[in-house]
């Protein structure tokens, strides 16, 4: 059977709140960004049971994606998945 995949886009991060694109690699606002990470990791453990099955993590390693990988995925991190930052993920 072939992998089931679950997508999640980061947080809100400081170039989506200021509007400012120039910013290079923001990181995620406080507290709206962070407060997201912390409902995203409520809804998949409590209402996405696949993503107890979850075996590995790609993340872009873009600032507020591995902030949004380590605060809403926590819980798979402790239990051994592996993460693996990779470019190709990577917007413009």
């Amino acid at each position: 059977m072939p992998p089931t995949v679950i997508l999640i886009r980061h947080g809100e991060a400081d170039h989506n709140a200021t509007q400012n694109w120039d910013l290079l690699d923001p990181p995620l606002t406080k507290p709206l960004g962070e407060q997201q990470c912390v409902d995203l990791e409520e809804h998949l453990r409590n209402r996405v049971p696949l993503a107890d099955k979850v075996e590995a993590i790609i993340t872009s390693p873009l600032t507020r994606t591995v902030q949004t990988t380590l605060m809403s995925l926590d819980w798979l991190i402790k239990r051994g998945v592996k993460v693996e930052t990779d470019a190709l993920w990577q917007g413009p």
